[in-house]
């Protein structure tokens, strides 16, 4: 097994073992005030469909589940998508997945967002790619993602080799931005804010 594969499985595993108690875990508080921008930016944008990639415990897409909005979520955690579907009931489509394999046909969200976890995905270029391909033209890609300065996130990225948190990379800003543009992603800004940044990019098709 090399370390992407062992990136998933501890990934899952970490997921799978902490699902019942992680919104009140370290991680779930820290990433809990990203759900905020990520809402007010989503609430500016008039569209039929949105999806969150590393939807976990459905936190976002509660906060949506009132509009008229079709509204979908995948997870890798089986764990993490059985509290989002319980949560959810009938208001969103949840299901098990691969970031890099995504369940659905090409250009079917107006929207995607992805919320602390893409530093998961051990093969990024390929959740990207995915990420484009279901988006339809000029779609909008959303990412929140902790942020660490240098050499601190050199030194993160040692570390995550050996965690069992399934972390993959702590990405900078100008790395981030070059994945998302070599994936087929234009018009693409980050906003820092302290120790998370906000991605925004469409799709070019």
């Amino acid at each position: 097994m090399n370390y992407q594969e062992r990136t998933v499985t501890k990934t899952k595993k970490h997921f799978e073992e902490s699902a019942e108690y992680y919104d009140e875990s370290f991680d779930g508080k820290f990433v809990k005030p990203m759900y905020e921008h990520i809402l007010r930016r989503l609430r500016k944008e008039e569209c039929a469909s949105i999806l969150d990639v590393g939807c976990g415990t459905g936190n976002v897409l509660i906060e949506l589940a009132n509009g008229s909005r079709k509204l979908y979520g995948v997870d890798l955690s089986e764990n993490m998508v059985n509290i989002a579907k319980e949560r959810l009931k009938d208001s969103a489509v949840i299901v098990t997945a691969d970031a890099g394999e995504l369940p659905f046909e090409n250009n079917s969200f107006d929207i995607l967002l992805c919320n602390a976890s893409f530093h998961h995905y051990p093969q990024p270029e390929a959740v990207l790619g995915e990420m484009r391909r279901v988006l339809k033209p000029s779609g909008v890609l959303l990412i929140g993602e902790g942020y660490a300065y240098q050499p601190f996130r050199m030194f993160l990225n040692i570390y995550f080799r050996f965690s069992g948190g399934g972390d993959y990379r702590s990405y900078g800003i100008n790395e981030l931005k070059k994945l998302c543009k070599r994936a087929g992603f234009d018009e693409i800004t980050i906003e820092r804010k302290g120790m998370r940044i906000f991605l925004e990019a469409k799709t070019v098709k």
